[in-house]
């Protein structure tokens, strides 16, 4: 699974995967993205198992949920 997005100002943005009960799942990324500069991540679905999971993307400017379903 990938997650594309880009900010319109350079901010520290964190990326975590969580179940449908809430529990963070996994850290997908945590750290400062560059001003209009798309980032392409890929979520390493080891260790989780297959099935549906929010992705919330934070940062210090927005904060936006997303539905995702991990298959392998």
């Amino acid at each position: 699974t990938n997650i594309e997005f880009a900010v319109g100002v350079e901010q520290t943005v964190a990326v975590e995967l969580y179940s449908l009960s809430g529990q963070l799942a996994k850290t997908i990324f945590s750290g400062t993205v560059p001003a209009h500069e798309t980032q392409l991540l890929r979520v390493d679905g080891s260790g989780l198992a297959t099935g549906q999971y929010i992705v919330s993307l934070k940062g210090s400017r927005f904060a936006t949920n997303e539905m995702v379903t991990l298959l392998k």
